[in-house]
């Protein structure tokens, strides 16, 4: 079964839930170092990552993620607040394979694993800033 690691400060329980409706395995926290900690020991599928972490941004995980070899080809979507430009910028210099614009569907959101996990190509362009996604 497919793993996804959730690291969000936020309530992210509907992220979870709608991760599990799709029957993927989903594993939450809440803190750039808690998922470092996880990283340690597991290696998930997918990593959805706040861009605003408390300790560790989510930008920094995915340049973390990037130095280990093992965990080098895990892609991340990285929330990104709609009005946060700071982070909006800093999004666009980092390792990930997409930014999901806060707030955001459920729909959208299952689109997006999906797309990941499976490698497709489907991007639905209104939420996703196109200069930066792209599916390897």
């Amino acid at each position: 079964m497919k793993r996804i690691l959730i690291a969000s400060h936020e309530a992210a329980y509907h992220l979870e839930a709608l991760v599990k409706q799709l029957g993927y395995t989903a594993t939450l926290v809440s803190s750039g170092s808690a998922a470092l900690q996880y990283l340690r020991n597991d290696t998930p599928d997918l990593i959805l990552a706040d861009a605003r972490l408390p300790e560790i941004s989510g930008g920094s995980l995915a340049v973390r993620r990037k130095k280990v070899a093992r965990l080098s080809h895990i892609p991340v979507c990285l929330l990104v607040d709609t009005y946060d430009s700071k982070a909006r910028a800093e999004a666009l210099v980092c390792p990930i394979d997409s930014i999901v614009l806060k707030p955001y569907s459920a729909s959208f959101i299952k689109d997006t694993v999906r797309q990941h996990l499976n490698r497709t190509s489907f991007v639905p362009s209104s939420q996703v800033a196109p200069a930066v996604h792209a599916a390897f």
